[in-house]
């Protein structure tokens, strides 16, 4: 984990400012809390749900089919549900579908590739990747802090079960410190 953080924070150095122009762009430094399972194990261990973990992400306004859009190309590492340090890389996109006083509700995906090594698999190799296309939902406080939730769905890896769930992260623009 020190080396992926140690690469985050190289990459998120590279940004100057002048990446912080009037269109919005930025980077975001997230941090992953936790995730809710939908289902029990059926071998009756548990799952991590404490999936501490660092990224970068950076975020530019752009559109789609005419409408305003948020894209991101994003660089981390997580604790997974199965007690592996995941690796993932790759973009998003968000629309704001709702915006309140206190911020926006926005609702996307993200798309890329991920390791998934397992403690309680040891075939699953830290190595091994996989395609994901995951559905997100935001939650803005202004433009200080942002909570996003990334579901995961039930999926039968290399012969574990899995169960569906979501992934909380916490992400802060880096233009404000």
């Amino acid at each position: 984990m020190k080396t992926i953080f140690g690469l985050i924070v190289a990459l998120s150095a590279l940004f100057p400012p002048t990446v912080y122009s009037d269109e919005g762009k930025r980077v975001d430094l997230q941090l992953g809390i936790g995730s809710s399972h939908f289902e029990q194990r059926s071998d009756g261990r548990p799952w991590n749900q404490k999936n501490y973990g660092v990224a970068v992400q950076y975020v530019t306004p752009g559109t789609l089919w005419g409408k305003d859009v948020e894209y991101c190309a994003t660089l981390g590492e997580v604790k997974n549900s199965e007690f592996g340090q995941t690796i993932f890389a790759g973009g998003c996109i968000r629309k704001t579908i709702l915006k309140v006083p206190l911020g926006e509700i926005s609702v996307g995906a993200f798309a890329g590739v991920m390791t998934y090594p397992s403690k309680y698999n040891p075939e699953r190799k830290s190595n091994d990747l996989f395609l994901v296309i995951l559905p997100t939902v935001t939650v803005s406080v202004g433009e200080k802090v942002y909570l996003d939730a990334t579901f995961i769905p039930k999926v039968k890896v290399q012969g574990n079960q899995g169960s569906a769930a979501v992934l909380f992260t916490l992400r802060f623009p880096l233009k404000q410190w």
